[in-house]
């Protein structure tokens, strides 16, 4: 199942790679091609997770991101790339807790990572990605992403430590947002509390079909910007 954002331009040849290692692959969940931008200049495709203080953050930007791109390896996620539409449906396809965008990419991958399908990147495959050209990143969007960031964080991390790290440094992370005029985090925040129940819930129900740890997955995937 070929999924692609509706701001895509792609190589005539960009699918068959992708074919290629997902065949080559069968527990692959998804594999991702290299992302260019409109320039012909890097705009993901390999990408991490990590956090400034509390604040979660997801992306193909992170120190080394260039070089690691430069060959194929495991991503944590993609929204663009070819899909195993039989694992797509296992794992309940993408969850509308993260209506009405951002987000919602990033955690349907940690889900299948959390079953033990991993997520490819293939940078022979190539396509070229105009980012936030369907919605621009400021305002509204802003607010619903910071609110989709730390419902992806509870609804697929369950472990005390990691999830106390977090919460302790809340206060000083919207204290710091308060001072600084950071006020798309603080609003994202606060309307994650009426969706933080159904996060919750989730996880304790997709738990029990873990095959990776979650502090396998950081391990993984931790990245600093």
């Amino acid at each position: 199942m070929l999924l692609l954002n509706n701001d895509i331009k792609v190589e005539r040849d960009f699918i068959a790679p992708l074919w290629e290692r997902l065949k080559a692959q069968p527990s692959a969940f998804c594999v991702s091609p290299l992302h260019l931008d409109f320039d012909g200049n890097y705009n993901g495709g390999m990408n991490r997770f990590g956090f400034r203080f509390s604040l979660p953050w997801s992306g193909p930007f992170y120190r080394g991101s260039r070089e690691e791109a430069k060959t194929a390896g495991e991503t944590l996620f993609t929204a663009n790339g070819l899909f195993s539409r039989e694992k797509y449906l296992a794992v309940g396809g993408f969850d509308d807790l993260y209506h009405p965008i951002s987000w919602e990419d990033t955690d349907i991958c940690t889900r299948a990572w959390r079953r033990g399908w991993p997520s490819l990147y293939e940078p022979s495959s190539v396509i070229y990605h105009k980012s936030s050209a369907t919605v621009a990143w400021a305002g509204e969007r802003a607010i619903v992403s910071y609110r989709n960031a730390f419902l992806w964080f509870f609804s697929n991390f369950s472990s005390p430590g990691l999830r106390l790290k977090v919460v302790c440094l809340l206060p000083l992370t919207l204290v710091l947002c308060v001072l600084t005029g950071r006020w798309a985090q603080v609003r994202g925040f606060w309307r994650s509390f009426s969706r933080l129940g159904r996060a919750l819930r989730r996880r304790a129900k997709d738990k029990a079909q873990d095959v990776l740890g979650e502090k396998e997955i950081f391990r993984k995937f931790y990245g600093r910007r």
